[in-house]
């Protein structure tokens, strides 16, 4: 529905990120699957919008983020906290390239 209503704005889509894509594990192992369904390279895939990235699941990435404090100046290097960085670069390569 959000994609369908940006298009009809004329919002730029830059693509999609997949959020809570399984939990992660504090000892930076590969994270855990949350949900049966194919997740959204798929989706995207599907609606025709580049898959950017997906951030696994963290309960700290809440706590951090609710308190006002980014959540990779403490834990970058967490499973999560590496892939929010690793979203960060795809965007900002999107935004310099256009793709």
């Amino acid at each position: 529905r959000a994609i369908h209503s940006a298009r009809q704005a004329g919002a730029c889509l830059l693509g999609l990120v997949e959020n809570m894509a399984g939990l992660a594990h504090e000892d930076g192992e590969a994270a855990q699957a949350l949900f049966l369904d194919p997740g959204g390279e798929g989706f995207a895939a599907q609606v025709g919008i580049p898959h950017l990235g997906k951030v696994p699941f963290d309960p700290r990435l809440a706590h951090t983020t609710d308190a006002g404090r980014p959540f990779v100046l403490k834990h970058s290097e967490t499973t999560a906290g590496r892939a929010i960085l690793a979203l960060a670069r795809r965007i900002e390569a999107v935004l310099e390239t256009g793709r």
